[in-house]
C-alpha cells in the first residue's frame, strides 16, 4: 500500500525505540522520495505549523542547493528537515530540528565513502 503526504494512517505494530503502540492514529509527514526545494516548501505550506515554525523550516530548505535532497519528518511538535548533498568522498547532511516557537537546532554530520560517520557537530 502507498501513502501520500498528510495521508491519516493507524499503526499496524509498536515501534518501541519512539514510544507509538500499535493502533495509534498519525499524518503521514515523512518523504522519502527527496522532493526538489519547490516541493519541500509545498510541503511546509500543507502541514499546517505555526507560521513561527513554518518561517524558520522555509528558511531551512532555502539553505539547501539545487543538488540538494532534502527529507522533512514531524517529530511530536518539532519540525525536522535533513538536507543532504554528495561530497568528494561521502556525503554531507544538515539537520535542522525547529520548534514551535521558530527555535532551531542546527546538527552537521559528514559520513565518508563507506558511511561512517566521520564529522559531527551541534550548531
Amino acid at each position: 500500500m502507498t501513502f501520500k503526504l498528510l495521508d491519516r494512517v493507524r499503526l499496524r505494530c509498536d515501534i518501541p525505540r519512539r514510544n507509538l503502540r500499535k493502533g495509534r492514529v498519525g499524518t503521514v509527514v515523512f518523504i522519502f522520495d527527496k522532493p526538489e526545494k519547490v516541493e519541500a516548501r509545498g510541503i511546509i505550506s500543507r502541514m499546517g505549523l505555526p507560521p513561527a515554525q513554518a518561517r524558520s523550516a522555509i528558511s531551512a530548505i532555502s539553505r539547501g542547493t539545487t543538488s540538494s535532497n532534502f527529507r522533512i519528518a514531524k517529530d511530536a511538535e518539532d519540525v525536522v528537515i535533513q538536507i543532504a548533498r554528495k561530497g568528494r568522498d561521502g556525503h554531507q547532511i544538515f539537520e535542522y530540528r525547529i520548534s514551535q516557537t521558530g527555535e532551531k537546532n542546527v546538527t552537521q554530520m559528514a559520513y565518508d565513502g563507506a558511511g561512517d560517520l566521520v564529522h559531527f557537530h551541534p550548531k
